[in-house]
């Protein structure tokens, strides 16, 4: 049975190397012992049955032209650009050339049944179901693959997928993946595959992965028509350990999904301890943190977030604008054990049915266009009518950075930017607004009409700063962190 006390799940972060790089995706530097390079005329089926592991697959600048499956079965390879330019290298479903409809293309461009495989700085495009499936061998797991610096689009149902071997006599899963500094989009939608009353289309949806970690990615035009269709990130069949972080959602019908099922209904993944099996949950702990969703007029957004049938998921600092009204900006039920904090959104967290023993607070709605610096270009970043935003979030320990790689200050913000006040800034002297937030010494001074960041950055941000002293009838403001 089940314990009612949650064990939290050990993720497993491979580094692989990587060096992190303030507010961007970590670069590439995985060093395998063998090379080789291929050209767009080459056999590219062959030469990727050939490689031993430990080998980098450097890909010359075209158009590679799949006119079936391109298969990858062989363990710790890596397939990238020779340019290092994902834009030079396309791996292209339509060889043809053909009209953009989905049964004119290869059903899956690339198809991985092997562990620690890396894609890195390509282009796949135009598969009749999947743009990139991962899925495990008959008889073994899959783990530590790694999508970097690609860019995915027009596929007709899931642009990535992962999902289990399908045998349910001999269920094997893929774990421990990377998804990161990704493009990830539909540049014409029109090849999604339309089920009629709805779209069998999404952006990135796993079944029963555990330790899979989703970050700078961006996610773009994933909707259509404001019918129903899945998620831009979908992790479910009882997934665990899913870390979806510091990404950016431009016009998508739903944003983040962790779990959906209230029971064991086709093929789920069971884990040694038993977590989620009774009571049953579509998604074991998790968390969701600083990502921002945003969709212009005439865009409909069913739901931002939505945690559904889950046990022990987190869900901190995010940002959910909508011009249009939505369902709901984040929406739980079905869960246990849940915390939602610290999030700015632009309508409301929506608590449905079933919710146990759940922490919800430190939230901020009805955040209105004038809190972001510019919503038609989907930057959520704080503006002048975002001041409520300053100051007012709790400290939490799984916090992680904001949009920027910034580090949240002794006095966090809601929502996922954070007002960084480090630099040599000189004492400011103005007329004193409002206290801001929780803290009785924070307050935002407005000089000569703008608030300032630091000097390297652009004046239309702003500071958080503190009363240093007066002068006269003034009071002289200074950095709240010089």
């Amino acid at each position: 049975m089940y314990s009612r006390f949650f064990v939290k799940t050990a993720v497993f972060f491979f580094t692989f190397g990587l060096a992190w790089i303030t507010g961007q995706c970590p670069e590439y530097s995985v060093e395998r012992q063998n090379s080789t390079e291929v050209s767009p005329e080459e056999d590219l089926q062959a030469v990727l049955g050939s490689v031993s592991p430990g080998t980098v697959v450097r890909l010359r600048n075209g158009v590679y032209s799949i006119y079936s499956n391109l298969q990858v079965t062989v363990d710790s390879i890596t397939i990238r650009s020779k340019s290092g330019n994902r834009d030079s290298v396309i791996l292209d479903g339509n060889p043809g050339g053909g009209s953009l409809d989905r049964m004119n293309f290869t059903p899956e461009v690339v198809a991985i049944t092997a562990s620690d495989v890396h894609l890195v700085d390509l282009t796949v495009r135009y598969a009749r179901d999947h743009g990139i499936h991962i899925y495990p061998p008959a008889n073994s797991q899959v783990s530590g693959c790694m999508l970097h610096n690609l860019h995915v689009y027009d596929c007709g149902q899931q642009l990535i997928k992962v999902n289990s071997t399908g045998n349910e006599s001999s269920l094997f899963w893929v774990d421990s993946g990377i998804v990161e500094g990704c493009l990830i989009e539909f540049v014409d939608n029109s090849v999604m595959q339309d089920m009629g009353e709805y779209f069998y289309t999404g952006g990135i949806d796993v079944h029963g992965g555990l330790g899979w970690v989703i970050r700078w990615n961006h996610f773009r035009n994933i909707q259509r028509e404001g019918r129903l269709m899945e998620h831009a990130v979908h992790f479910w069949s009882r997934s665990r350990g899913t870390v979806v972080e510091n990404n950016r959602f431009e016009d998508v019908y739903r944003g983040i999904g962790f779990g959906m099922k209230q029971s064991a209904d086709g093929l789920v993944r069971e884990y040694k301890d038993g977590a989620g099996e009774d009571p049953y949950f579509d998604h074991l702990g998790g968390i969701i943190r600083n990502n921002t969703i945003c969709n212009r007029s005439g865009i409909h957004l069913e739901s931002g977030i939505e945690i559904w049938s889950a046990f022990g998921t987190r869900v901190f600092h995010n940002k959910v604008f909508s011009a249009d009204d939505p369902f709901s900006s984040i929406e739980y039920r079905w869960v246990e054990s849940i915390e939602i904090l610290n999030n700015l959104v632009s309508q409301q967290i929506v608590e449905r049915d079933g919710v146990k023993e759940s922490n919800i607070g430190y939230n901020l709605p009805a955040a209105g266009a004038d809190f972001f610096v510019d919503v038609q270009n989907a930057d959520l970043h704080l503006a002048d009518g975002g001041l409520s935003a300053v100051d007012g979030a709790i400290q939490l320990g799984d916090a992680g950075v904001d949009i920027d790689g910034e580090v949240r200050e002794e006095l966090p913000d809601i929502g996922a930017d954070e007002y960084n006040g480090a630099g040599v800034i000189p004492a400011l002297t103005c007329t004193r607004v409002n206290c801001i937030g929780r803290a009785s010494s924070g307050y935002c001074c407005s000089l000569l009409g703008r608030r300032v960041k630091t000097p390297e950055k652009s004046p239309a941000s702003g500071i958080r700063i503190r009363v240093s002293g007066k002068q006269g009838n003034k009071e002289v403001f200074s950095p709240l962190r010089p």
